[in-house]
């Protein structure tokens, strides 16, 4: 980058060093534009912050808790929606709404009733085995119309 930050010249571009300046360098060589060192250092660095802060916003390079946080935030509505006392916990009576959670009820509650982060861990560990179930009979089937077509 020293390179592209001092003013450029003939000398200074053999071996393509040009090529490893930002847009803006090369089109200010081509147009005969000189730089100081202080601007071309803070246009680049404008150039960096600008395209990190783009890529934040677009959601490039999220990691993939982003899925995992949307489960637990859909195990926190329906927290929200079974719990009709707001006492923040579910009892049986409350649990019995989920035909599913009222058979696990005993399993995950602790002194008869259920907290909010054990009713996210149970909800998400049931949605995740749902789906491998799920996607394991979809494979089946798609195995079966397949040997059929075959036949």
């Amino acid at each position: 980058m020293l390179v592209c930050a001092g003013v450029l010249s003939g000398s200074q571009l053999m071996g393509g060093a040009l090529l490893w300046c930002p847009p803006f360098v090369r089109y200010a060589y081509k147009k005969g534009v000189r730089m100081n060192k202080s601007l071309a250092f803070a246009a680049s660095l404008a150039l960096v912050c600008s395209t990190a802060a783009m890529a934040a916003d677009n959601g490039m390079g999220k990691a993939p808790a982003a899925k995992e946080s949307q489960a637990v935030r859909h195990a926190h509505a329906l927290f929200a929606k079974l719990d009709r006392n707001k006492d923040g916990y579910l009892d049986k009576k409350e649990a019995g709404r989920v035909h599913a959670l009222s058979r696990d009820f005993d399993r995950i509650a602790k002194q008869g009733k259920v907290d909010r982060s054990a009713f996210t861990k149970w909800d998400v560990a049931y949605r995740e085995a749902y789906a491998k179930r799920h996607h394991k009979a979809m494979d089946k089937k798609k195995m079966k119309a397949r040997e059929e077509k075959k036949s």
